[in-house]
């Protein structure tokens, strides 16, 4: 599957929101960002791995880990952090380097210790963070204002949904408990009201004090009987008596009726009918005033004060007036941040058959209104591609887009149709149907070969670096510089974090980078990726952190491939006394082949559902399965260790080993002292 390595992909990852925008990111040929106004002029110099929107005037900028800069470049909060949230309300939601969450002010003021699993960003002057497994609604001085739920919602009009034990209900802002889970459904509140779903499926709509206000008689599929729009908008009850549908508040205030049989909310005052004898929809005001007959078959809204409508299969836009600014004949129009976008012609491109194949096909290229000056933009029908930044609720600010210009380079325009910044092309890769042989395209017109199909395999780049094997053998191809820069001569590979790659030779690991020269010596036996400034490796059963200089220390020992003569040491600790809960999702690998004849393979075993292990001074249970603990206590330095399951006079028993931070476990059998079976360390 193709795989468009794109500005696009970069921002969905990156992007937050903010109210005005003077700096826009930008990356440069090396694949560092920074910042330039709409013209085009560069403000702050490319020097970060990423960044994003200024928020509230501070720029989240990341480069190993995240900090923030005004917008003069100047970095007011030091990148200390390993996870950042934009600021909102003033406030930041970080996490330490191996640490938990806590919140910041702009001067960089800690205001929330950091002793959180989690911690959402500030909404409506409180924040969410979760701690031992439940989820607290925190004043931003640090107060937990409510108790502890499985889930929380964020806040609507100072209303929280909250989830204990499959049943939803809601806290107010001072974390009072208003409406108990009692509801197997609760929608969040807008304008004061929330859809709520009883045990018997049935919906109905209760008020901020869970006052029922419309009986608890409309299943899912029929609750348009009432049009609720989006959050901060009116409600609106409909009445439908012999083809006239009569409009009012939910409060019971006539507003209009229009001959139809289906009325829906659009947007602002404007609604949507629909006639059952022409099949077609047309506009209507809050007034009742028509604003345009029933003839399409499509109306939506845009992020103008324009609806995109549709009839014949084409498509146009009207203005609030009815008049048709934009004439039906376009293939497709899509609302974006930067206006309406539409097609009439269309362009070549890759798709992929239903066995894996790839063919070519036409989509269509496409061509701006701009809802900011009312008109269309020409741009000669050049976009083949158009769309907003986003990833779940953070989205593009407004009157920016981002489009894909002919087959040469990507961009982003404004709402005035300005182009301020191009990027262009990358590789991707692509499989010869014929040879099932891979190589790379242009990844904007991918009937443009770049590097014919040579591969026997190859995958995602990974900081613009595609591990290619061929004969056996692993390289590399750097897809913004658009050439194989390390040739395949390595056993194995990992993938490129922070610079670096972990490599094999022979049946050492070492690490190379992104010219393929040698940074870190052929001398582990295991080596894995770089995360915020080191990597772990191993060299036979000792475990080091590796600094990009080639520098390591020891941190212990490894179980995974553990001495069977080694005797475990407790370091004088005999019990440990905390509890806590695990799960996981993983490979359990048995190293000795338990199971299996002597001299073959170990046993894999995959997970689908997560086991559940819960740990105490005394007891250990692993999905419900109870163990009594004879002794715990610290093992190679940093591992705890429970042992369990007694027998043959105390000199055989099962236990479990956890990894510092219990991210990793493994599982063993001693017998007289000695380790006889152990699992591969899993991931939990």
């Amino acid at each position: 599957m193709y795989k468009q390595l794109s500005l696009l992909i970069i921002f969905i990852c990156s992007i937050g929101y903010s109210q005005t925008h003077k700096l826009i990111p930008i990356r440069d040929k090396d694949n560092n960002w920074g910042y330039a106004d709409t013209a085009g002029n560069v403000i702050i110099e490319p020097k970060y791995s990423d960044v994003l929107f200024f928020s509230e005037g501070l720029g989240r900028v990341f480069s190993n880990v995240f900090g923030f800069i005004d917008e003069s470049g100047n970095n007011v909060i030091p990148m200390n952090y390993e996870e950042a949230s934009d600021f909102s309300e003033g406030y930041a939601a970080v996490k330490k380097y191996k640490g938990k969450y806590g919140l910041i002010d702009k001067p960089g003021n800690t205001v929330i210790d950091f002793i959180y699993d989690e911690l959402r960003p500030v909404r409506e002057g409180v924040t969410q963070g979760k701690r031992d497994g439940l989820m607290y609604l925190i004043t931003t001085g640090g107060k937990e204002i409510s108790q502890g739920y499985e889930f929380l919602a964020e806040s609507y009009e100072g209303m929280v949904i909250t989830y204990q034990k499959g049943l939803y209900g809601a806290i107010n802002s001072k974390g009072e408990e208003v409406i108990p889970p009692m509801y197997l459904g609760l929608d969040n509140f807008a304008n004061g009201y929330s859809w709520a779903r009883r045990n018997d499926e049935m919906w109905g709509l209760i008020d901020k004090s869970g006052k029922t206000i419309i009986d608890f008689v409309y299943n899912f599929t029929k609750r348009d009987f009432l049009l609720y729009p989006d959050n901060h908008n009116n409600y609106y009850k409909t009445d439908n008596q012999a083809g006239t549908v009569k409009v009012s508040t939910i409060e019971g205030k006539f507003l209009f009726q229009v001959k139809a049989d289906k009325v829906e909310w659009i947007r602002d005052d404007f609604f949507r009918y629909y006639d059952a004898t022409s099949k077609m929809l047309g506009i209507v005001d809050i007034k009742g005033k028509i604003i345009t007959p029933a003839k399409y078959s499509r109306i939506e809204k845009s992020k103008g004060s324009e609806f995109i409508v549709k009839s014949d299969n084409y498509f146009g836009l009207v203005d609030v007036t009815g008049a048709e600014v934009v004439p039906l004949i376009n293939n497709e129009a899509w609302a974006l941040n930067a206006g309406v976008f539409f097609s009439k012609d269309n362009i070549k491109i890759s798709a992929q058959n239903e066995v894996g194949n790839y063919y070519w096909k036409e989509v269509p290229g496409y061509y701006q209104y701009s809802h900011k000056l009312k008109k269309i933009i020409d741009i000669n029908n050049k976009f083949s591609n158009a769309t907003d930044f986003g990833k779940g609720a953070t989205l593009t600010p407004p009157g920016y887009s981002y489009i894909r210009h002919d087959s040469k380079a990507f961009t982003v325009i404004n709402s005035e149709g300005k182009e301020f910044y191009k990027k262009p092309f990358e590789l991707v890769y692509y499989k010869d149907s014929k040879t099932c042989k891979y190589g790379f395209a242009n990844s904007y017109d991918y009937n443009e070969i770049i590097i014919e199909a040579i591969y026997d395999s190859t995958g995602y780049a990974d900081e613009d670096m595609a591990a290619v094997k061929k004969d056996g053998k692993y390289g590399f191809v750097n897809v913004a510089l658009v050439k194989e820069v390390i040739p395949p001569i390595y056993d194995a590979v990992t993938f490129f974090r922070e610079g670096l790659c972990a490599v094999m030779k022979g049946k050492k690991w070492g690490y190379i980078d992104k010219n393929g020269t040698v940074k870190i010596d052929f001398e582990f036996d295991e080596a894995k990726i770089f995360v915020n400034g080191y990597a772990e490796a191993r060299i036979g059963t000792d475990l080091y952190e590796v600094r990009p200089t080639g520098q390591k220390s020891r941190t212990g020992s490894t179980y995974g491939e553990i001495d069977p003569n080694a005797v475990p040491d407790f370091n004088g600790v005999k019990n440990l006394s905390e509890s806590f809960t695990v799960y996981y999702y993983a490979y359990i690998s048995d190293m000795y082949g338990v199971g299996n004849k002597k001299g073959t393979k170990s046993t894999d075993m995959d997970y689908d559902e997560p086991l559940i292990i819960e740990v105490s001074k005394s007891r250990v249970t692993i999905e419900g399965r109870t163990f009594t603990v004879y002794g715990s206590g610290y093992v190679n330095g940093n591992w705890e260790m429970y042992k369990f399951e007694m027998n043959n006079n105390n000199t055989t028993y099962t236990g479990i080993a956890f990894y510092p931070g219990r991210n990793r476990a493994m599982l063993f059998t001693s017998h007289g002292g000695y380790i006889i079976y152990a699992t591969n360390s899993f991931t939990l």
